[in-house]
């Protein structure tokens, strides 16, 4: 999923499910910044109430 209103070209959030080697357990969010970046992502308040939210392919 992405937002409209982010100002990064490819920048998504999309959900992570864990493998056996990871030290995580539970499934969670994941952001890919503009700059090819992959970390944990808690969304905001905004975010989560945005209207311009995008599934992307």
């Amino acid at each position: 999923m992405s937002r409209l209103g982010w100002n990064g070209p490819g920048q998504h959030v999309e959900m992570v499910t864990p493998d056996l080697l990871s030290n995580i357990s539970r499934p969670y969010l994941c952001i890919q910044n503009a700059q090819g970046d992959r970390l944990p992502w808690l969304p905001s308040q905004m975010d989560i109430l945005a209207t311009d939210w995008v599934e992307m392919d």
